[in-house]
């Protein structure tokens, strides 16, 4: 997944090249999976042409995009992480900061063991309200 924000026009130009777990969250901690154009991961398939999709994002809203390590994490019964626990974890959330710990938290609880089964990695950009 990668993203360009353009804050003057209010919007995010996205391609999802893979796993493409990005998340839009707007200023009352109320979140929703981004749609992007994409494709299969990238590499996988030389002749896939990728096309970007331009998605609004208003200020105050929050990008936030997680690595598979997130989504992918198991419970001890094997059950996976998700994204419905994901937006869970996010809802009522009130900036940046509270996006990544309100998420390691709840993947920590879920995970129930000393280490993560993969790469952890949670990413939260905030559009300034004075963009």
């Amino acid at each position: 997944w990668i993203g360009i924000i353009d804050p003057a026009a209010g919007t995010v130009e996205c391609i999802d090249a893979g796993h493409g777990y990005a998340f839009m969250v707007d200023h009352e901690g109320s979140g929703r999976q981004l749609e992007c154009e994409g494709g299969v991961p990238l590499g996988v398939d030389p002749r896939i042409a990728y096309r970007a999709s331009t998605v609004p994002i208003a200020a105050g809203e929050r990008l936030v995009v997680v690595s598979d390590g997130v989504i992918e994490q198991p419970a001890p019964s094997g059950e996976l992480f998700n994204d419905h626990r994901l937006l869970a974890a996010l809802d009522g959330s009130t900036d940046a900061q509270a996006d990544i710990a309100r998420t390691l938290v709840a993947l920590g609880e879920y995970a129930s063991a000393e280490e993560f089964a993969d790469d952890v990695t949670v990413a939260s950009i905030a559009l300034d309200d004075t963009a």
